[in-house]
């Protein structure tokens, strides 16, 4: 079963409120790039941490994410439509 991935399914109950990071496939760069969440569009902080370990084992792991400009690659909402989830059940919605 395929499931479609929307904002509602996907982000907390409270939205994007908090600091929420992630990885995000960059076709253009052919691999994984380190991504923040801010006002709905996402960002590529990979310029601030080339990887997730290396973000989270670092110093101030808080600072390092709001202090990095990054560069938006698209909308959540464009990147959760790019985006196919395969499940073996059906989640509930």
């Amino acid at each position: 079963m395929f499931r479609t991935l929307t904002t509602e399914n996907t982000l907390p109950k409270d939205g994007d409120s908090g600091t929420l990071i992630g990885w995000a496939w960059r076709p253009d760069v052919d691999g994984p790039s380190v991504v923040v969440l801010r006002n709905g569009e996402v960002f590529d902080i990979s310029n601030a941490s080339a990887t997730m370990s290396e973000l989270l084992n670092g110093a101030d792991p808080l600072a390092t994410i709001k202090a990095a400009t990054g560069t938006k690659i698209g909308s959540l909402e464009e990147i959760l439509a790019n985006t196919t989830v395969k499940t073996a059940y059906t989640l509930p919605l």
